[in-house]
């Protein structure tokens, strides 16, 4: 992108704030695009949330317990000709979290819905079959609503007026 300047061309300019995961994915898709790119962060250290601090020789994770969304890891390395698998390398684990609860009560989040339903089950006593069409629910919202929300802009027209959205819409009754 650039930007007539007195008959002079000049790279557009743009100023993020925030080296956390969304800063630095956004920097770097705005210089693959051509803009000259300044991140800016208060901390001595990039990665916002993901971040970490060592205590009694022991190194603790202080951001996110999940790694979601990875597919768009992997683009985002794609877009910049970078192989993933040279930086960093992940897995599916079976067990997603540990909860912790001031009364005492344990919860395995088990990667497995069948797992984990009978973990809730067990531990909160909810029946599983309770989880199950709950876990079935909130992936048919995201099934309907995730190309609007997390792959299309907001911002732009296009995103309301083209068809997956129109699908989406004749949808909505299937989201109470």
């Amino acid at each position: 992108m650039y930007q007539n300047n007195h008959a002079k061309r000049t790279k557009l300019k743009v100023a993020i704030i925030g080296s956390g995961v969304g800063g630095l994915s956004t920097a770097i898709r705005l210089k693959l695009k051509g803009f000259e790119v300044d991140v800016f962060e208060s901390n001595s250290y990039p990665g916002g949330k993901l971040s970490e601090f060592r205590l009694g020789g022991y190194r603790y994770d202080a951001g996110p317990s999940l790694f979601t969304m990875p597919d768009n890891v992997t683009e985002l390395f794609k877009l910049a000709g970078k192989n993933p698998k040279d930086y960093f390398q992940y897995e599916t684990v079976e067990i997603a979290c540990r909860y912790f609860f001031e009364d005492g009560t344990k919860l395995i989040a088990w990667a497995d819905k069948q797992k984990f339903a009978e973990e809730c089950e067990r531990e909160l006593q909810v029946p599983k079959e309770v989880v199950l069409d709950f876990l079935e629910h909130s992936a048919k919202q995201y099934e309907i609503t995730a190309h609007i929300f997390m792959q299309q802009s907001l911002h732009k027209l296009k995103t309301y007026l083209s068809a997956s959205t129109f699908l989406s819409f004749l949808q909505l009754y299937q989201l109470e």
